[in-house]
């Protein structure tokens, strides 16, 4: 395991993908806060900066690309990556941000991971 400072704000309303994937993020050393719904996400945003935010896009209540549009307001330099259960359905029915990148839901572990560290450290390079 590595250690690191970074935080990942983690948003999905599936309990078992929500703590599956905490579970996956903290053994690669990462510290992460869960979310449940976009209400519950907008008060972590609010809260603290985060290095990474991994959103689904189809919440209860508050809608995915509302807290997609108000973390890049909030948190500009954060990168946000959007877990998708569908490649062709809602989530991609209007255009993302720049920098913002999509993950199918059903991708490995080590797919995820690959996407959090590449995101993370293509972040480092624009901040430096």
């Amino acid at each position: 395991m590595m250690h690191t400072d970074q935080r990942i704000l983690l948003v999905d309303d599936e309990a078992t993908i929500r703590v599956t994937w905490e579970v996956v993020l903290q053994r690669s050393g990462y510290r992460v806060a869960t979310a449940a719904n976009g209400e519950e996400a907008m008060a972590w945003l609010l809260q603290k900066p985060f290095d990474l935010v991994l959103l689904d896009m189809q919440l209860p209540g508050v809608s995915g690309r509302e807290v997609l549009r108000q973390a890049t307001e909030w948190q500009p330099e954060t990168p946000v990556m959007i877990l998708t259960g569908s490649v062709d359905g809602d989530d991609r029915a209007a255009p993302l941000p720049h920098g913002v990148a999509c993950m199918p839901k059903t991708a490995s572990p080590q797919e995820v991971l690959a996407g959090v560290r590449a995101a993370l450290i293509q972040q480092r390079a624009i901040g430096q």
